[in-house]
C-alpha cells in the first residue's frame, strides 16, 4: 500500500512539471502571436503555476487588461483583440476630441453622432486559440515522454 501511495505521489509530481512545461510553452506561444503591446497587454500576460486539488492537476495563462466604456462596461482586452470588433462608438475617447464618422473597409465613410468619437473596428487576431492547438500537441508529447 505504501509504495503504491509513494508511486501515485511521485506520478503527481510529474504531472504537475509535465503541466508547468506546457503552461510556460503556452505563454510564449501566446505572446509571439499577439499583437504589439497594445495597452501593456503582452507585458501583463501572466500564468499560474499547476496546482494539485484532489485528482485534478490545473495552471493557467492568463491577461486581466479590460476595455472599460464610459457607462462602466469592460470588456477583456484578449478577447477583443483574439475576436475583432465591429465599427463602434467610443464616447471621448482617450480625450481625443470628436470624430464624426468612419470609413470602413471599403472606403465608405458612415456619419457617427456629435457625441462619439468612432472607432473603424479591426479584424481578429487571434492568438490565444492557435497557442491553446500547438499547447495541447505539446502537452500530449510530455505526457508520453515524462509518464
Amino acid at each position: 500500500s505504501r509504495q503504491i501511495k509513494d508511486y501515485s505521489n511521485s506520478l503527481d509530481d510529474k504531472l504537475e512539471d509535465v503541466v508547468n512545461k506546457a503552461i510556460i510553452f503556452a505563454q510564449e506561444e501566446v505572446v509571439s502571436k499577439a499583437p504589439v503591446d497594445t495597452y501593456n497587454y503582452v507585458s501583463q500576460m501572466a500564468i499560474e503555476k499547476a496546482k494539485r486539488e484532489k485528482n485534478i492537476v490545473s495552471g493557467r495563462v492568463f491577461n486581466n487588461v479590460v476595455v472599460t466604456t464610459k457607462g462602466g462596461k469592460t470588456y477583456s482586452l484578449g478577447e477583443l483583440l483574439e475576436n475583432g470588433t465591429k465599427p463602434h462608438a467610443i464616447p471621448n475617447a482617450f480625450g481625443k476630441g470628436y470624430y464624426y464618422g468612419y470609413t470602413d473597409e471599403n472606403g465608405r465613410f458612415h456619419k457617427g453622432t456629435l457625441d462619439d468619437d468612432w472607432h473603424p473596428g479591426f479584424k481578429p487576431i487571434p492568438h490565444w486559440q492557435p497557442a491553446f492547438d500547438k499547447t495541447s500537441i505539446y502537452l500530449d508529447k510530455l505526457l508520453k515522454e515524462k509518464l
